[in-house]
């Protein structure tokens, strides 16, 4: 074999390579926001944001305490946004939570909240967990979302 056989080899394994590397990086990539949350049952947040206080479908007041860990990377600069909303998705309020620990880091961070809010006329509505998005890009879009009950 020549030497400039070789090389044509090498280089052509190199390309290769490479292209292999950035499909394994999509196969990485988060959700897309079409697929996150209270469209999907199947919660591809599951393993981002796990809510402990208040539980689904407990009944809650004004003020609630709300508590949780989520994924380092479900924060920016130690917070994320809630959004509380009545049966028909109308916002009622909207608040942050913020990290009590170290968010900077892909583990999971314990975080709180205290949510106050005027009662509204419906039964049930929804705490929504809006992953930080700085960039504004809706690709990087998600959220999670509680349903719940009114006293």
């Amino acid at each position: 074999m020549s030497l400039r056989f070789i090389f044509i080899l090498i280089i052509f394994a190199s390309i290769l390579s490479c292209n292999n590397a950035e499909k394994r990086k999509e196969k990485i990539s988060v959700p897309a926001p079409s697929e996150a949350v209270s469209k999907n049952r199947d919660n591809p947040t599951r393993d981002l944001i796990k809510i402990t206080k208040p539980l689904p479908g407990q009944v809650i007041d004004s003020p609630i305490k709300i508590e949780g860990i989520a994924r380092g990377y479900w924060f920016f600069e130690a917070n994320f946004g809630i959004e509380l909303t009545d049966e028909n998705y109308r916002q009622i309020t909207e608040t942050y939570a913020t990290a009590l620990g170290e968010w900077m880091t892909e583990d999971w961070v314990p975080f709180e909240s205290l949510l106050t809010f005027s009662k509204p006329k419906s039964k049930t509505g929804y705490l929504i967990f809006h992953k930080a998005n700085p960039s504004g890009l809706e690709e990087h879009e998600m959220s999670d979302t509680l349903k719940i009950r009114f006293r």
